[in-house]
């Protein structure tokens, strides 16, 4: 993304005198299950601009989870939660994110990914 849009569409948090957006978007969070919380904290990292998520859940999408989980729709049902949830982020969110996922449980998590986070 280009420093003019940047600056523009992170205006309002900028206006803090403490805030800066550049050590925002060279963070990294490590956000371990994707459920009814993790979907609501995804995508306020990426509206906020943080500049990487890794996503971590073994689970798929069930019909159950459609009315507390906001990024996943009915045709997402049976398809891996941290898949779906990378397309909706980036297609509706933030299309700059860098979006890693783990279909896998977390102790199978590559330990490099932690020294990055």
């Amino acid at each position: 993304m280009s420093s003019n849009i940047t600056r523009m569409k992170f205006d309002r948090q900028q206006r803090l005198s403490v805030w800066n957006q550049e050590i925002i978007q060279k963070s990294s969070i490590l956000i371990v299950g994707v459920g009814g919380t993790g979907c609501e904290v995804a995508k306020n990292l990426a509206l906020l601009g943080v500049g990487n998520l890794f996503l971590v859940d073994v689970d798929t999408i069930e019909f159950s989870n459609l009315n507390r989980q906001l990024l996943f729709h009915i045709e997402d049902v049976d398809k891996y939660k941290v898949d779906v949830a990378k397309k909706a982020i980036l297609k509706r969110y933030n299309p700059q994110i860098e979006i890693k996922t783990f279909s896998q449980n977390v102790q199978l998590i590559p330990f490099n990914v932690f020294e990055k986070v």
